[in-house]
């Protein structure tokens, strides 16, 4: 309050602080964002969407058999009711993404069994539902909208290319899932628990991969012909190649 007794106030909450948070913090001398102290660039080149979804949830990236489970939680609940795609076939022709979205999240809301327990392990499973229903959601309604079918979720599918099928009713050809994700692909090389991994790409694409084995947990060793031939390449891999 002034000293009028008038209240003071905040146009659409500028400069007002709600909480703090240890999940995001914007790093204004390298103008970057990390998330649970990663950078956002290196989030991006070496990690799939549920590792970071893990990392948000969990202030750690998971290893290999937390991203397992993890991936199988979220893949169990990607099916919305017959009652949501009766409502979302309702929406106008021409209703915006984010309305469409915004309705099916209440809708969700309603429905869900646990909407009223607020307990820590309650909402991580309702958080759990939204993340692997939104897709499903954003896909029905964008189908929807131009006269289409939805497309059923498919459990074998990772979360990436559940989404592009769900969209497309296809999934892209392997090279373009890669372009997005490295680690998926690592992670089923080191199920074979190789000892020795050969890589045939150029230096900056291998540095990559060199990495995310080393990160996650390859200690074996890594060979190849031109990554190595490179006079740039101990600064391109870094310590992830030194001595190897």
């Amino acid at each position: 309050m002034s000293g009028s007794n008038e209240p003071t106030i905040y146009k659409g909450l500028v400069g007002v602080y709600a909480d703090v948070s240890a999940v995001s913090k914007v790093m204004p001398e390298t103008n970057s964002l990390t998330y649970r102290g990663y950078a956002v660039q290196d989030l991006c080149e070496l990690c799939c969407f549920e590792e970071v979804a893990y990392l948000l949830w969990n202030g750690e990236l998971p290893n290999a058999s937390q991203l397992a489970d993890f991936r199988a939680a979220e893949a169990a609940e990607r099916e919305i009711s017959p009652s949501l795609h009766a409502v979302i076939k309702t929406f106008p022709q021409g209703a915006h993404p984010m309305d469409a979205i915004r309705t099916c999240v209440s809708f969700l809301g309603l429905e869900d069994p646990e909407a009223s327990d607020t307990s820590d392990a309650a909402q991580r499973r309702k958080a759990m539902r939204l993340l692997a229903k939104i897709p499903t959601c954003i896909a029905a309604a964008t189908r929807a909208a131009k006269g289409l079918l939805p497309v059923a979720p498919n459990p074998s599918h990772t979360f990436a290319e559940n989404f592009f099928n769900l969209v497309f009713d296809k999934v892209p050809a392997p090279e373009v899932l890669k372009s997005f994700d490295v680690s998926p692909q690592v992670s089923q090389v080191l199920e074979r628990k190789p000892d020795v991994v050969a890589i045939a790409a150029t230096p900056d694409s291998a540095g990559k991969v060199i990495k995310e084995l080393r990160r996650q947990g390859f200690t074996g060793r890594v060979i190849g012909s031109q990554i190595f031939a490179d006079p740039n390449a101990l600064e391109l891999f870094g310590r992830d190649a030194d001595g190897r």
